[in-house]
């Protein structure tokens, strides 16, 4: 019988890179089949990738009477829910609260479709897609001739695809091809699965600078375990084969505690070789003086490019992983909007909502370090971390496509606090700590020299100049002999938070006994390093539990209520044992945080919702600096996202 050539002629294209993905990491085509909707293109069988060392020789064969039509997508695709989409376009400040509706996913698949309109019989479907006009790499499947459709997934952000679809006859076919470009709008959305269903590509942004973030680089998501059973995983079929055959991890990265990874000592991913587990926390965390060596080692991991490819994760992928994520981005140059757009994504997974206002006192504490750009002050950062130089070129180098041996080593200066206060009323000297050594030779408050004394690291500006330079949030400049310049800033006496005071919900706890969170964030890190209970000051805040509303019942007034009949979760050493009422406030970096029994509040709040109203005499005293509200500020929220009504 004689053997179809064309049908032979049009099988070969993949068979060499389908082989070799893993090693030159091609981007390729990641296809769904639509029946099984589980199949990609790295397990097609041989019934599907076929072999022939002749097709160039090989004769064509006539071609059938009708014709493929593959149907139009647009010359731009969106591989994202459409309300994804919408929340993206909206552009910076959109409140991601609106957007939400419920559906716990963030991915949508790219389908394909085609018809042939002869009356010619097809005996099966040649899929190709390829990233070359030529098809030169083809990933190809063969469907059968009842198969109009094909999903793709995990294609990679900015990127043109081609498509060929090609109807096989018994002695003859036909074809019809299609381009497209997947959208730069958003980060790289990626279809793994997990319990979370919150897995995205850190690449695929344009920088600051020009550059662009090389994608399958660093994949930021949730956990890979059910923490039953450490040889399981919450990954579907398509992300076990895309993340241990296509993109190959070689190195899993676990930011969650000793006590929330089932005792792991090894990846779930087969493909990884590297497991590190680094109990990194989140926020204002990353700024303690206590936490900052965790996130040198987080960053030391991604400075060695034997780790790469790397996946990195929490429980959920939102705070510990959203705060990671950000420095990171913030370092490769990516713009402050584009970082709030990736954190708040969190928001359409089963993780909840994760508001801008949760990942902006981060930002903020950035914008505070020495540099002119964002990417500079991260830079800064990571130098107070214990980070070198060599390993934060590294990281640049490794994810911008830099040259590696391009790094020149500059001299550098930073202090250790870089966010200040200061009463006059108190009095005293003030006390600048540098990381290294380096002779200082001039100190300007708000433009007033300030005589100063240098032992060692330490500098201490006079009682004298600090009194003279004035009140209010105030910028400090150290020059030394070198001729760098370093900035600083002093909260003196005073400080108006009204501009800039935001309310943002988190999450309720996982059961009735759990608090819920509400932060209430404030421009500047205002906070002491270590975070410490309200009630353990009192002296300090006489005003906030009195003057703090919820749904127009003061706190002061709400912890008189007894809380017998409900239970509490054990944290040991934490304020909750010591305080088991309705409502507890905790104060770290830029935040004054509510925790509300979770409990107590369904009865309490019922359907109604959650307002809160700052009166506008609220302030409060930390360390003899009075921070105060100028006018009354008030939050509504029916769902998970405060907003403000006034």
């Amino acid at each position: 019988m004689k053997e179809n050539s064309t049908n032979k002629g049009v099988f070969i294209r993949l068979l060499a890179v389908t082989l070799i993905i893993c090693i030159l990491g091609i981007p390729a085509c990641t296809t769904v089949n639509e029946q099984t909707n589980t199949e990609t293109a790295a397990e097609m069988t041989e019934t599907e990738i076929a072999e022939t060392t002749e097709a160039e020789t090989e004769p064509e064969a006539p071609a059938m009477k009708g014709k493929v039509k593959i149907k139009p997508t647009g010359d731009v695709v969106y591989p994202y829910l459409d309300n994804v989409k919408a929340y993206l376009e909206a552009g910076e400040g959109a409140d991601v609260s609106k957007y939400l509706n419920g559906s716990n996913d963030q991915h949508e698949d790219i389908i394909i479709e085609w018809e042939y309109d002869g009356d010619d019989e097809v005996s099966s479907y040649l899929f190709e897609c390829s990233v070359n006009e030529d098809f030169s790499d083809a990933i190809t499947a063969k469907m059968s001739s009842v198969t109009l459709k094909r999903r793709l997934t995990n294609l990679h952000k900015g990127q043109t695809y081609y498509v060929r679809v090609t109807a096989v006859g018994n002695e003859a076919s036909v074809s019809d091809t299609l381009s497209f470009q997947t959208t730069t709008l958003g980060p790289r959305i990626l279809n793994v699965g997990g319990y979370y269903n919150n897995v995205r590509d850190m690449g695929g942004y344009v920088t600051e600078d020009g550059h662009v973030v090389l994608q399958d680089k660093i994949i930021r998501g949730s956990a890979l375990d059910n923490c039953v059973d450490i040889k399981s995983s919450t990954l579907n079929s398509i992300g076990r084969r895309f993340l241990n055959d296509e993109l190959c991890i070689k190195t899993e990265l676990d930011l969650r505690t000793s006590g929330e990874n089932c005792g792991r000592t090894t990846s779930v991913l087969t493909s990884a070789e590297n497991y590190y587990l680094i109990q990194a926390g989140s926020y204002s965390a990353a700024f303690n003086k206590d936490h900052l060596s965790v996130y040198r080692d987080v960053f030391r991991v991604f400075a060695d490019e034997n780790n790469y490819p790397i996946y990195f994760h929490c429980a959920g992928g939102a705070d510990r992983t959203g705060t990671v994520a950000a420095i990171l981005e913030a370092l490769l140059g990516v713009s402050r909007k584009e970082i709030i757009q990736d954190f708040e994504l969190t928001s359409f997974s089963r993780v909840g909502e994760r508001p801008a206002a949760r990942i902006e006192p981060v930002l903020n504490q950035l914008e505070l370090y020495n540099g002119e750009t964002l990417s500079e002050k991260a830079e800064s950062y990571l130098l107070t971390t214990g980070l070198t130089q060599k390993e934060i070129y590294n990281i640049k180098a490794i994810m911008l496509g830099l040259d590696r041996d391009g790094f020149i080593e500059r001299t550098v200066h930073e202090l250790q606090k870089r966010d200040l206060s200061y009463s006059t009323e108190k009095g005293g000297d003030m006390k600048l700590t540098l990381y290294d050594e380096a002779a200082v030779k001039a100190v300007t408050v708000n433009g007033v020299d300030v005589p100063f004394t240098q032992n060692g690291k330490n500098v201490v500006l006079s009682e004298s100049g600090l009194k003279e330079a004035g009140k209010g949030s105030v910028k400090g400049v150290m020059t030394f002999e070198d001729g760098i310049s370093i900035k600083f800033n002093v909260i003196i006496d005073e400080l108006d938070i009204t501009q800039d005071f935001k309310a943002a919900y988190v999450s309720e706890g996982p059961d009735s006994t759990y608090y819920t969170y509400v932060f209430l964030t404030y421009p500047y890190a205002i906070f002491d390093g270590v975070e410490y209970h309200f009630y353990s000051r009192p002296q300090e805040f006489p005003d906030v539990a009195e003057n703090i509303l919820l749904n127009g019942v003061s706190v002061k007034e709400l912890n008189q209520q007894s809380l017998k009949g409900y239970t509490f979760a054990e944290f040991p050493g934490s304020s909750m044992e010591k305080y088991q009422i309705p409502v507890n406030i905790l104060c770290s970096g830029a935040n004054l945080t509510l925790l509300i029994h979770t409990g107590w509040y369904r009865q309490f709040a019922g359907d109604k919702g959650l307002d809160i109203k700052i009166k506008q005499y609220f302030e409060f005293t930390n360390k003899g600096v009075r921070y105060y509200i100028t006018r009354d500020k008030e939050y509504s929220t029916k769902t998970s996202g405060f907003r403000e009504v006034k």
